[in-house]
């Protein structure tokens, strides 16, 4: 199988792409077939980046975009050139993420046992891998957002950051808000991956038309199209987040990275 990986990257997100691609490379086997397209304003920065690496990367520009429009925008840019991505399967990644271990042959698994869907990753902040959470409500360093999390959940309240205004698109009823999961990471078969980003597109146009933008902006639009439609949910190894309790027992295999940390 060839895998495809998509990125938006405008401004000085560049550089946080330029470190995700070069940990690509780096936890990436020489037989894997693989490509990676970058949408872009500064087309010469990553093209003579390009020639510096060890993988395949196709440049495509677009206009330069502030990080709300970046993110918004990302299933049109996708939509637009997708002809021109022609991997078995595709994954997005943000730019501020960075691969930790070898992850391809994890994510070829995935995609082989559940190939009629769309694989999302679970919020890294608010995903628990059990229902009570009481190792964490046990450290006194996660004890008083742990106590949060369970009132939430004895209250019946879903965990996320969903849109509630029923005039937006991406608006979730409660009763449809049950797992949330992060925007910055999904992937699937081609054909599935087309149908997804469609699909959220639409939901996003239909928003702008009426000068909407949903609360949690593109992440909402994800989570709204999830909640109506089949897909498949993955712990947060491939979002993971450094130095949280909640995560301990989860083998990191792409990281978000803490932009403040490394300004």
């Amino acid at each position: 199988m060839k895998l495809s990986l998509v990125t938006v990257a405008t401004g000085e997100y560049l550089e946080y792409w330029m470190d995700l691609a070069g940990s690509v490379a780096q936890y990436t086997k020489n037989d894997i077939n693989l490509d990676y397209h970058i949408f872009t304003d500064r087309i010469e920065d990553a093209m003579n980046f390009a020639n510096t690496i060890d993988i395949s990367i196709i440049v495509h520009k677009i206009d330069s975009q502030d990080w709300l429009n970046g993110t918004l925008m990302r299933y049109r840019h996708y939509r637009r050139y997708f002809e021109l991505i022609d991997g078995d399967v595709i994954l997005h990644l943000d730019a501020d993420m960075l691969v930790v271990n070898n992850f391809v042959d994890d994510l070829f698994d995935t995609v082989t046992n559940n190939s009629d869907k769309i694989n999302l990753v679970y919020h890294p902040g608010f995903w628990r891998q059990n229902k009570f959470h009481l190792p964490y409500l046990l450290n006194h360093k996660t004890y008083k957002s742990e106590s949060n999390i369970l009132l939430k959940r004895m209250l019946g309240k879903s965990l996320g950051s969903w849109e509630t205004r029923l005039e937006s698109a991406a608006y979730t009823p409660k009763d449809l808000q049950h797992a949330y999961f992060c925007g910055a990471v999904w992937f699937g078969k081609r054909e599935i991956v087309y149908n997804f980003i469609s699909e959220v597109d639409e939901l996003i146009i239909e928003d702008l038309k009426n000068g909407i933008t949903a609360v949690w902006h593109d992440e909402s639009y994800l989570n709204n199209w999830a909640a109506h439609n089949m897909h498949y949910g993955i712990e947060p190894k491939d979002c993971y987040l450094l130095g949280k309790a909640h995560l301990s027992n989860v083998e990191p295999l792409i990281v978000a990275i803490d932009k403040e940390e490394n300004k």
